[in-house]
């Protein structure tokens, strides 16, 4: 009897220790984020950034953090593959059908969409993602959490995070500006948009609640990043 409660309870002992090493490997890692721009709006970040939250909602948030708001609720079956902020009132999106990739647009007024008949424009190499900046540097991620720049052959480092091998953020698109850069951190249990500068010196979390990589920037006077497809007529 007695070697029965001892074999027991060695086996409850290593069952409370698999436990407790699980435990601490999936929520006792280092929490990669950058601080809360909710909670602390920078101002020096311009510009807004539209994007799909986990209910399949359009948000409009200020880059800077100073606020957001649901614009338009998709279909569940409504997947956009990219996502455009043309002005303030409109918004581009392409999702597939039978056609293929189609274009339609969102009145924000009206809270009408249009279907455009016609398939987006094929941008330039890199720029339909908004991984080319402006001015022309690349930006990409590597497996072990770092950011980096590459221009005329020259790469370069600007930010690292610590993150698992192969689980570090991954660029969405560059501010209009060439300035900032949107990235996606998949977190535990939902993606979060991140902002970096192109030095990587300044950074924040936009949202934990994001939902695949659709996004787009919006600098009033300076335009909107990635570019809007060339065929795309008001």
């Amino acid at each position: 009897m007695r070697t029965r409660l001892y074999v027991a309870a060695v086996i409850a002992g290593l069952a409370l220790l698999v436990v407790a090493v699980i435990v601490v490997a999936n929520y006792g890692r280092h929490d990669p984020s950058p601080p809360s721009l909710r909670d602390d709006p920078n101002p020096v970040i311009p510009g807004s950034i539209i994007y799909l939250n986990e209910e399949q909602c359009i948000i409009r948030a200020a880059a800077s953090g100073a606020g957001s708001e649901e614009v338009y609720c998709l279909s569940r079956n409504d997947y956009p593959a990219e996502i455009y902020s043309v002005d303030d009132t409109t918004i581009l999106f392409t999702r597939y059908d039978s056609r293929g990739p189609v274009l339609f647009e969102l009145n924000t007024e009206t809270r009408t969409i249009r279907d455009l008949g016609v398939q987006p424009s094929t941008p330039k190499p890199g720029a339909e993602s908004g991984l080319v900046a402006p001015s022309g540097e690349e930006v990409f991620s590597e497996y072990d959490g770092r950011i980096v720049l590459l221009k005329d052959g020259t790469r370069t480092t600007i930010a690292e995070f610590d993150t698992r091998e192969y689980g570090g953020p991954s660029p969405v698109t560059w501010s209009p500006d060439g300035q900032w850069i949107l990235l996606r951190y998949w977190a535990r249990t939902h993606p979060e948009l991140w902002i970096i500068s192109r030095d990587g010196a300044t950074r924040g979390t936009l949202t934990t609640d994001a939902s695949g990589s659709a996004a787009s920037w919006y600098i009033d006077g300076v335009g909107t990043y990635p570019p809007i497809p060339e065929n795309y007529q008001r």
